[in-house]
């Protein structure tokens, strides 16, 4: 990659990416974030929003779906009221994962300032999470649309730093966050009560921006 000076970041098309420091720019700069982005292979991320609750429903409402997600498995309504309080947050970004023109997923992120302790941070950092129908596990479509979805976080906004946060007991979804380039930072032990009473542990991974290499399309 090329170098960067602390106060821009080049882009892919070369133009450069702006620290900000209020939120409310910020806000304004993930709203502008809209694509449609392309992740290579017939698979596009495009914004997500609630005309798309009988999507989000079909792999949202499977318990094979839920497990290895924060919340028990979601009617129409339920994911009606998901969709709203998370679309509903101006420092989220949320897509539509679609392939071949259907819809096989979600994939999102979440900006925080990153810790600074000279002052006011200029610079962000992401949290992304995906969550796709079973119908593509295993085909590469959860590693294309984060991959993707890290590149327009670094090419389109201030992230300095991207993190991940996966059950230990879901080994493919660490091995995909390997895939994307993440590093395993961390193992926490016994840390969440799952769906079937047993402890489980968290896997923790992050992604710095000068780490990153834009993906090939192809």
């Amino acid at each position: 990659m090329t170098e960067r000076s602390p106060g821009t970041a080049a882009g892919r098309l070369g133009a450069p990416v702006v620290p900000i420091v209020e939120e409310g720019e910020l806000h304004a700069a993930v709203a502008a974030t809209t694509g449609p982005f392309d992740a290579g292979a017939g698979i596009v991320l495009r914004p997500l929003t609630s005309a798309d609750v009988d999507a989000v429903t079909t792999w949202r409402s499977l318990p094979e779906v839920a497990r290895y997600t924060s919340r028990p498995p979601l009617d129409r309504a339920a994911t009606a009221r998901f969709l709203q309080e998370r679309l509903a947050d101006p420092a989220a970004l949320w897509f539509l994962v679609e392939r071949d023109g259907r819809p096989v997923g979600e994939v999102a992120g979440r900006l925080t300032p990153t810790k600074s302790i000279v002052g006011p941070t200029h610079w962000w950092e992401c949290s992304l999470a995906y969550t796709l129908h079973p119908d593509v596990w295993g085909a590469g479509v959860a590693t294309r649309a984060g991959r993707a979805f890290c590149d327009v976080m670094f090419t389109h906004l201030p992230v300095h730093r991207m993190t991940a946060v996966c059950f230990a007991q879901h080994g493919a979804s660490a091995r995909v966050l390997t895939k994307i380039g993440f590093r395993q930072e961390g193992h926490a032990s016994r840390v969440v009560l799952a769906w079937d009473g047993t402890w489980w542990d968290d896997l923790h991974f992050a992604l710095l921006r000068e780490e990153w290499t834009t993906p090939s399309t192809a």
